[in-house]
């Protein structure tokens, strides 16, 4: 099983992540008016950093590369 991943893609979960968490942060802040919510989106936005890296990291050390054919 071949696994190709672009950057373009990567990228885009990325931004789709921070838009997501910050979305839920602002949601979340405006039904509670509890402010302090946002205080709390950049260590959400941490988290889903590290856990997107470790995933990437453990699926690139499970098919090792192959070399260009041709």
């Amino acid at each position: 099983m071949d696994l190709r991943v672009s950057r373009r893609a990567v990228l885009l979960v990325l931004v789709f992540g921070l838009v997501a968490i910050l979305g839920m942060a602002a949601f979340a802040a405006l039904l509670t008016g509890s402010y302090e919510i946002l205080s709390l989106a950049p260590l959400s936005i941490l988290l889903w950093l590290i856990v997107f890296v470790w995933i990437a990291a453990r699926l690139s050390k499970r098919e090792p590369r192959q070399g260009r054919e041709g």
